[in-house]
């Protein structure tokens, strides 16, 4: 069983973080625009991984340091295919559907490296 207040966080923040963060927010203005304190937004960081994500890259879209197709593979899409079933019967049946590209975690990482290297590379032990 669980202890302690419930949270307040809910999925749908993470898409508003980052409009916020794109249009130029920091982290205490996203505390406030929230209504929570700054320890608060910093364990939602670090607890809800797609919030963290998207703080991250809406800071990235303002800076324009994230090229769209990296922010494509990070995030994930849908696009729309089509499969060809009997290619060689004379009549061929197509199907369209949409296939989903999950979001790559390592590249958001990469992303991350590159922007705040102080924070997200790993560090080397001095001894090697």
């Amino acid at each position: 069983m669980k202890r302690g207040r419930p949270t307040r966080y809910k999925p749908e923040f993470a898409r508003r973080a980052r409009s916020y963060c794109r249009l130029g927010a920091e982290t205490r203005d996203l505390a406030e625009f929230f209504s929570v304190s700054t320890a608060t937004l910093y364990r939602w960081l670090d607890r809800y991984p797609e919030f963290g994500l998207a703080v991250a890259m809406g800071q990235g879209e303002r800076a324009g340091l994230l090229p769209p197709s990296m922010f494509k593979r990070a995030t994930g899409y849908i696009y729309r295919a089509e499969r060809v079933f009997r290619p060689n019967s004379p009549n061929p049946q197509t199907a369209d559907y949409n296939y989903r590209v999950l979001g790559d975690a390592a590249v958001a990482l990469r992303w991350l490296r590159i922007r705040q290297p102080d924070k997200w590379c790993i560090k080397r032990d001095p001894k090697d």
